[in-house]
């Protein structure tokens, strides 16, 4: 586990956006997705995936196998259960188990080649949604007393 600034940590989520989704597919995706009215038309679908992930605050680098979370005071604005804030130490809590969760998986199950492998973008989004939902509810179940 390494921190880095938010500007890096940026960096690193932009090239792994690059890596995962092809540009003209997101494109095709914020169309299809405006037509059913599921977002609005100008949606810069690129920029709002970057601006979801850099709110989750941390990121794991599969190649290099680290975790880095953000140096300093974390972005104010993360909720949970109805409270306007959480206390950071909880908040970085939850950041690195979530984080943990999400590299044990891809270094146990390889969830990256698997989702490179797929033939539709369906299928790829379906194994993206479960090792996102996996590690999320890793993390609430040990905020809870779960663990």
């Amino acid at each position: 586990m390494e921190t880095r600034s938010t500007e890096t940590i940026q960096t690193i989520l932009e090239k792994s956006l690059g890596e995962e989704y092809r540009k003209e597919n997101l494109q095709q995706q914020a169309r299809v997705y405006a037509r059913l009215g599921l977002l609005p038309e100008a949606t810069d679908l690129p920029k709002a995936l970057l601006e979801l992930r850099l709110f989750q605050q941390s990121v794991y680098d599969p190649r290099g196998k680290t975790i880095f979370l953000p140096q300093g005071p974390l972005k104010p604005g993360l909720t949970f259960l109805g409270r306007s804030s959480v206390p950071e130490e909880i908040t970085k809590q939850l950041l690195l188990i979530y984080a943990l969760s999400y590299s044990l998986q891809e270094q146990h199950f390889h969830w990256d080649e698997k989702i490179r492998n797929r033939n539709t973008e369906d299928s790829r989004l379906t194994l993206r949604a479960l090792r996102k939902g996996d590690a999320t509810l890793v993390a609430l179940a040990h905020l809870m007393g779960n663990p």
